[in-house]
């Protein structure tokens, strides 16, 4: 009787043990279709960055010097409209959206 107690606690506990990763394995694991969004806004956000840039060396090399915020490129021709995920990463790099 003892052995098949031993037995069924080893089962039971093995049992919980792969619960537990069957419920926590979505979340460790991310879905491919979230993986795919991610790396689409990866790229777009890789084609504002380089076209923000591409503007803005071509402002400074006509007038000598860079542009004090976005809108002068946007209004200047440089570019169409400011990309609205590069906002964030411009304002690191010292550009504001508006100028003052």
């Amino acid at each position: 009787m003892r052995v098949y107690f031993k037995r069924w606690i080893i089962v039971g506990t093995c049992l919980v043990g792969l619960a537990v990763i069957a419920i926590a394995l979505p979340c460790i694991i991310p879905a491919p279709e979230k993986q795919a969004e991610s790396r689409a806004k990866a790229a777009i956000l890789a084609e504002d960055t380089n076209a923000v840039h591409n503007a803005i060396a071509a402002y400074s090399e006509d007038h000598g010097h860079q542009p004090k915020c976005l809108d002068e490129l946007v209004t200047r021709g440089y570019l169409k409209s400011i990309p609205r995920d590069f906002l964030p990463k411009a304002q690191s790099l010292g550009l504001a959206q508006h100028c003052e």
